[in-house]
């Protein structure tokens, strides 16, 4: 896709991301779905050691995840 901003032209890169299915979901808006994880680059899958904290703001959870 080429972009355009302040008479610039760019073209859009696309990161490749590897991602594997993980045991949870999430549900937005009524809407659920099953949440994926990342897969760093030279580690297999099930090794990959990612982290995360719940927190809540004003009522709302969210979830931060550490690489």
């Amino acid at each position: 896709m080429k972009l355009q901003f302040l008479g610039q032209t760019y073209a859009q890169s696309q990161p490749n991301i590897l991602t594997i299915a993980s045991d949870n979901t999430a549900c937005y808006r009524g809407r659920k779905y099953d949440l994926r994880k990342s897969v760093t680059a030279g580690r297999s899958p099930t090794l990959s050691r990612m982290s995360a904290a719940i927190y809540k703001y004003r009522g709302v959870s969210y979830v931060i995840e550490h690489y």
